[in-house]
């Protein structure tokens, strides 16, 4: 009887160093499983997080994009907005807004030619002196008041000397048409370098 105690009791110890190693096995593995559902949710909310960045800057860098692109289009180079994105679309936004800047410069420097060029042509069109201007193509492309005047009032006399001439449209005749003018002749007018005062 003591020999059947003794193992039942053994078996009873055993038994209960089993229960607590299953115990400590199962502890250990739902601190793993808590430890991985942690990671992993701290994980996709670092991703969610970079995701969401990473798109807010994208519609900034898009929008910062399609505004430069609108001033351009529409020509309001005054009010063309700064880009603060550094990805992609950044640079292209980027490149987009040295465009409308070089844009706006060229405006610019076009308007402040346009009205030099206006008041140039304003003294030359009110000036007495009979005044006219030949392009490279050697035609005219200004004769002032004075000249159409001029041409008007001899416009018989000029028709028997330079009979090729159309007085009424002195704009737009080529120096051949004043033929044979020797003064008006292309190997005359390629010598010369600076402006020349003619007798018609």
């Amino acid at each position: 009887g003591k020999a059947q105690d003794a193992q039942y009791a053994l078996s009873l110890m055993a038994l209960d160093q089993l229960q607590e190693l299953v115990q400590e096995q199962q502890a250990q593995q739902l601190q793993q499983l808590a430890l991985f559902f942690f990671t992993f949710a701290l994980s996709a909310a670092i991703s969610l997080a970079v995701i969401g960045l990473t798109v807010r800057q994208t519609q900034r860098s898009m929008r910062e994009a399609v505004d430069i692109a609108e001033c351009v289009a529409t020509g309001e180079t005054q009010n063309i907005p700064q880009v603060s994105g550094k990805d992609e679309i950044g640079e292209i936004a980027h490149a987009l807004l040295q465009v409308a800047q070089r844009m706006a410069a060229d405006v610019e420097n076009a308007k402040e030619r346009a009205v030099v060029s206006e008041r140039i042509q304003h003294a030359l069109d009110t000036a007495q002196s009979c005044i006219m201007v030949l392009d490279a193509q050697h035609r005219v492309i200004f004769a002032n008041r004075a000249l159409q005047c001029m041409a008007q009032e001899c416009a018989v006399s000029w028709g028997q000397e330079m009979p090729h001439l159309h007085v009424q449209a002195l704009v737009g005749s080529c120096c051949e048409d004043f033929s044979p003018l020797p003064c008006m002749s292309l190997t005359h007018i390629s010598s010369l370098d600076a402006p020349e005062q003619l007798k018609l």
